[in-house]
């Protein structure tokens, strides 16, 4: 006969370590990796102060209209299409050609001078243009016949009940530095339909 005291510590279940498998503390370790970085990053932003404008940053309201004041006749273009058009901060016109010689459909071009690379001036225009409701057709492309340009073609409607096309076109061959002056042309031209 087995004396009680054995039956019980036989059907008591024993200590086993447990089995072996995956460990936290590489997870833990990248967890960790991650969470430095992301605070340095926090901390190198708030001190640098955030993004910082380029020198070609969009001008303030209304100051496109004015500076294309040369190529106005008759109210046009309307408002909300001069409102719309974005030129780079401090561009001035050094040229103006009235196409259309008051005859027929609004087409005039400014020609302006701004601070920047033609890379810069492109990248502008094709943001810019977007951001202030205008639907880019081509961008960066090239300009038919003129070797070196680059163009960024967009159409926006317009309160007057037509569709306002815009080219921005900017000369190729201009310095690559952005302290220098680069030429570039915007025309804009009134549209006989919307396509």
């Amino acid at each position: 006969m087995t004396p009680p005291l054995a039956a019980t510590a036989s059907s008591q279940p024993q200590d086993q370590p447990a089995p072996p498998g995956p460990s936290l503390r590489p997870a833990a370790i990248v967890l960790g990796i991650v969470l430095v970085l992301l605070t340095g990053g926090l901390v190198a932003a708030a001190l640098t102060g955030g993004p910082q404008p380029s020198a070609t940053s969009s001008a303030a309201p209304g100051n496109a209209a004015h500076l294309l004041s040369p190529i106005e006749a008759e109210g046009q273009p309307p408002l909300d299409i001069l409102d719309a058009t974005p030129l780079p901060q401090g561009a001035r016109v050094v040229g103006v050609v009235n196409s259309d010689q008051g005859a027929g459909q609004y087409d005039r071009t400014a020609t302006c001078q701004a601070h920047g690379s033609a890379a810069q001036l492109i990248h502008f225009f094709d943001s810019e243009l977007a951001g202030n409701g205008w639907t880019i057709l081509t961008a960066g492309g090239p300009v038919l016949n003129h070797l070196g340009e680059t163009e960024v073609l967009a159409k926006h409607a317009s309160a007057d009940g037509y569709y306002w096309e815009i080219g921005a076109v900017v000369d190729g061959h201009a310095p690559r530095s952005a302290s220098s002056e680069t030429t570039f042309s915007v025309r804009l031209y009134e549209m006989t339909t919307p396509d």
